[in-house]
């Protein structure tokens, strides 16, 4: 796959943070930190200025953080946690502003930040690396990609043993085996199977109900490769859907490819939100939406902003978001559609799908 461009990166957060010299960036969240330095250790701390970059980790981490951030040109301290603040307090010495996220910090980790460095001034900058990952580059898409092959791969083959009338819970577990078989690094998320009146529960855990014949079964799963996550939806049924439920399937369906075909660059994350639910109105299903219709996809399974009514953000050209308008009927059943695509100027590529269109 392709490689990613760690140092370019670094060089655009400092003029997206208008870093100046004697200003510094704290970065705290694992999702970050690999985006900008490559290393997915569950303890470190990034500290960016306007000439260098260094990750502060400690001795469990020392030699697989040298090989992960080995193309990135980052620095790495290890050292025991409890000398982290002294060490970051040198680090800045001479820097006369600190900029960080506030959503992303404890409040005890920012009092002990702030007693370590008393003549700094701490400001907030919330949100920029988040703004930054919105737009994927050829090796995430690669990555990401990857992942929806996967796993489209394993369902192809635990959809066939819907008919074995197993558990939702079995088929869970069988699909989440199956795509760390095939080569994903982990699950994107817990995989949900809802059957029957569960299907009218967008997140429903699964549990020990076996599927019915002619009833939906929502099938919701991903899988991770090189950090990168993948988010699918299929809605499938053992033998011929019941009658009641064919109006609902595919208003579904309707409002999948409505929300597909309005994603092209500069359209708002709103107003695909609302060709979806249009679509849904206009087809006589006037029930209030339980979820936004999609969301930005990347290192992290969601990011914002999701395809939802207050998100007036455009999106941009590189963007991967999924569409995923549900129908849900309470004590009935529901159905939802969910792929992964990659935005362009002019058009959406769906990367969940077999036929590999490259973009």
């Amino acid at each position: 796959m392709p490689a990613m461009d760690l140092p370019m990166r670094i060089t655009r957060l400092r003029e997206a943070a208008a870093l100046e010299a004697s200003d510094s960036l704290y970065v705290t969240a694992s999702p970050n930190i690999r985006y900008l330095s490559g290393f997915h250790g569950s303890a470190g701390v990034l500290v960016v200025t306007a000439r260098n970059a260094i990750l502060i980790t400690d001795g469990r981490y020392e030699e697989v953080a040298r090989e992960q951030c080995q193309s990135s040109g980052v620095e790495i301290i290890a050292e025991p946690s409890d000398q982290h603040s002294e060490i970051i307090g040198k680090i800045l010495s001479g820097s006369k502003r600190l900029l960080l996220d506030p959503g992303q910090i404890s409040m005890d980790a920012y009092s002990q930040l702030k007693s370590s460095l008393p003549d700094v001034d701490i400001a907030y900058a919330r949100q920029i690396i988040e703004h930054l990952r919105l737009t994927k580059d050829a090796g995430e898409i690669a990555r990401i990609r990857a992942a929806c092959g996967i796993a489209l791969q394993a369902f192809e083959q635990v959809s066939g043993w819907l008919a074995e009338h197993i558990a939702e819970r079995s088929i869970a577990h069988r699909l989440e085996a199956l795509m760390k078989e095939l080569g994903a690094e982990d699950i994107a998320f817990s995989t949900i199977v809802a059957s029957g009146p569960n299907s009218a529960k967008p997140h429903h855990q699964p549990g020990e109900r076996v599927p019915e014949e002619g009833e939906p079964v929502i099938i919701d799963f991903g899988a991770v490769v090189d950090g990168y996550c993948s988010d699918i939806t299929r809605t499938v049924w053992i033998g011929e859907l019941r009658g009641e439920y064919r109006p609902m399937y595919e208003a579904a369906v309707a409002a999948h490819a409505a929300g597909i075909e309005a994603i092209r660059a500069g359209v708002s994350h709103s107003d695909v939100d609302a060709v979806c639910r249009r679509t849904f109105e206009n087809l006589g299903f006037t029930d209030k939406p339980l979820h936004p219709s999609g969301h930005n996809v990347g290192l992290s399974i969601h990011e914002r902003p999701f395809l939802a009514s207050y998100a007036s953000e455009a999106i941009g050209a590189g963007y991967v978001l999924t569409v995923e308008p549900g129908l849900y009927r309470p004590g009935v059943g529901g159905f939802r559609v969910e792929d992964t695509l990659l935005a362009q100027e002019s058009r959406s590529v769906v990367l969940s799908s077999s036929a590999r269109t490259e973009p």
